[in-house]
């Protein structure tokens, strides 16, 4: 089968993520549920042509800091966010869920 002179597909691939920002992201501080660290983040970062970033972490704000430090460091702009439920007030009860 002949290419037919289309490039092949990685030639074709954008190599740079330059305008999009991902907003749902959880670094190692989101407890078994993240595992990026913020030095390899903003490298790949840089890679891809982003000129910012979100993290959102499970319930917690504990790397907000470092990652606003080291993203501005980056000349990236750091977006910081928070990944949270909200429970009615019964289910902050125990007994009143064990006894419905």
């Amino acid at each position: 089968m002949t290419n037919k002179g289309f490039a092949p597909l990685e030639n074709k691939r954008k190599k740079s993520l330059t305008g999009f920002t991902h907003l749902h992201l959880h670094s190692q501080y989101s407890l078994l549920d993240g595992s990026i660290v913020f030095e390899e983040l903003l490298k790949r970062c840089k890679k891809l042509e982003m000129d910012s970033v979100a993290v959102t972490d499970h319930g917690n704000l504990f790397g907000a800091i470092e990652f606003y430090t080291k993203a501005i460091a980056a000349h990236i702009k750091p977006i910081i966010g928070i990944e949270a439920y909200i429970a009615s007030a019964v289910m902050m009860n125990a007994e009143s869920i064990l006894t419905k």
